[in-house]
Order: structure tokens, then sequence, then C-alpha cells
């Protein structure tokens, strides 16, 4: 059996993928659950663990979110923002 801190419980409860944020709001980068390739791919963008990350916008229709990463703004598609692990600021 695993233990677990209770700190590190508090963490997993607060880690949820990128699509959760709506609009306007912040979060720090917890995780990237991508594989190999595309975790490379992300922090040539810019998107790396720490990193505070704003929605800018949604695309409707399973569009792709718009974020600012440090001044930059990227889109990435909604199954790559899923893989991406946040808290919420």
């Amino acid at each position: 059996m695993v233990e677990k801190r209770v700190g590190d419980m508090d963490r997993d409860r607060e880690a949820v993928p990128l699509t959760a944020l709506l609009p306007g709001e912040w979060a720090k980068v917890v995780a990237l659950g991508a594989g190999g390739g595309r975790q490379r791919h992300l922090r040539t963008m810019g998107l790396r663990e720490g990193k505070i990350v704003k929605i800018v916008a949604t695309q409707p229709a399973s569009g792709p979110l718009v974020l600012e990463v440090e001044g930059t703004q990227i889109a990435i598609g909604r199954g790559m923002a899923r893989q991406i692990l946040i808290q919420k600021l």
C-alpha cells in the first residue's frame, strides 16, 4: 500500500486539467502528462512546470484554447490541454 502525506493529498486534489479553466482565470502548471515528444513540444512553446498561464479565450465546438504564457499567446487543442495539469490561482 502506498502512503501519502497530507500535503501530497491536498496537492493531488487541487490538480485539474487545463480545460477546467475559464477565460480570464489564472493557473500554475503542475505537470505535463503527455509523452516525451509532446512534452518537448509544449516546453518549446513556453509551457513548463511552474509557469503561470491565463486562459485568454476558448473557441466553440471543441476548438482550441488560447493561453497567455509570459506575455505570449499560444493556441493548443483541447486534447493536449487535457493532459496538462494545473492548480488554479
